[in-house]
């Protein structure tokens, strides 16, 4: 997983690390691959700001039935973070607003293949 600094940053650091992929590339001999539409579509909703939307842990598990290991997964951290969550008294943590975003982007990600899968 690739971490950014900040989101007035994405864009720089992206550029940086396709430009160090085909440097990459260069130096290995293979030749640099123009990217497609989709490269760029996939990019650009990439580097699209967050959404406003962030989801709850409760209402994310009332659409998915998954383990705490496939919700450390989702949301890059450590399965230790996830126990946290489900915890009570002083060891207990709330999900960042990161973790959230990342359970709301997932979820429509999911909702998207649906739609492409199902028509």
């Amino acid at each position: 997983m690739i971490y950014f600094s900040n989101k007035a940053n994405i864009r720089q650091d992206m550029i940086a690390l396709i430009t160090c992929h085909l440097a990459i590339r260069k130096a290995m001999g293979i030749a640099p691959q123009i990217p497609t539409q989709r490269h760029w579509d996939v990019l650009n909703s990439y580097l699209q700001p967050l959404k406003d939307y962030p989801m709850e842990l409760d209402e994310f598990l009332r659409h998915w039935d998954v383990s705490r290991e496939e919700l450390a997964f989702i949301c890059d951290c450590s399965l230790t973070t996830v126990n946290h969550w489900f915890s009570q008294g002083i060891d207990q943590r709330i999900p960042s607003e990161k973790h959230k975003q990342r359970l709301a982007l997932d979820i429509s990600k999911n909702y998207q293949s649906f739609a492409v899968t199902s028509s």
